[in-house]
C-alpha cells in the first residue's frame, strides 16, 4: 500500500516549501497541554491552537498552520511562541509555519475541537429522536423534530 502524499504547504509568506517529512499522530494531545502550559497572550494562544504540531528537528520547530487562521501569523507571535517554546524545552528553538491549503485539514487542537463538537451534536440529534417520549409524540401528534432545535448538553 501506497503511502498518502503530504498536503501540500507554503510558508507563512506564501511561497511554496517542502511538506514536512512525517505527519503527526492525530490523536496526539501533546501539542494542546503544551499551549496550555506556554502561558502565551491570547492572540498567539488563538495562534498556537489553530496549528498542528508537526516536530521538532535540528533546533526547529514546524508548525501546520490552518488556512482559515494565516491572519495570525506575524514575526511578533513566531518571537513570542520561540520564546515560551525555548523556555519550557531549556533550549533555543526556532518556529517555522506552513500554512495549509483551505481544503486540508489539519489535527489542531481547534479542529479537533470542531470534530467532537459535531460528534456530541449527532449523538444528542439521535438520542433525542429515539427517546420514547418522543417518538410517542411524533406518533399521536404527527410531530416533527425542528432541525437545528436540539442541542447536546454539555
Amino acid at each position: 500500500v501506497a503511502a498518502a502524499e503530504p498536503p501540500a504547504v507554503t510558508a507563512a509568506n506564501d511561497h511554496p516549501v517542502s511538506p514536512p517529512a512525517a505527519d503527526p499522530p492525530a490523536d496526539d494531545d501533546g501539542w494542546s497541554a503544551r499551549i496550555e502550559s506556554l502561558g502565551l497572550d491570547a492572540v498567539t494562544r488563538q495562534l498556537a491552537r489553530h496549528c498542528a504540531w508537526d516536530g521538532v528537528n535540528e533546533g526547529v520547530v514546524r508548525l501546520r498552520v490552518e488556512h482559515g487562521a494565516r491572519h495570525l501569523l506575524n514575526d511578533d507571535r513566531r518571537r513570542i511562541l520561540e520564546r515560551a517554546l525555548s523556555v519550557a524545552g531549556s533550549a533555543i528553538l526556532s518556529v517555522e509555519f506552513c500554512v495549509v491549503d483551505d481544503q486540508v485539514k489539519i489535527p489542531s487542537p481547534v479542529q479537533r475541537e470542531r470534530e467532537q463538537a459535531a460528534e456530541r451534536q449527532l449523538q444528542a440529534e439521535q438520542e433525542f429522536a429515539n427517546d420514547p417520549v418522543v417518538r410517542e409524540f411524533q406518533r399521536q401528534f404527527d410531530a416533527t423534530i425542528r432541525p437545528g432545535s436540539v442541542r447536546p448538553l454539555d
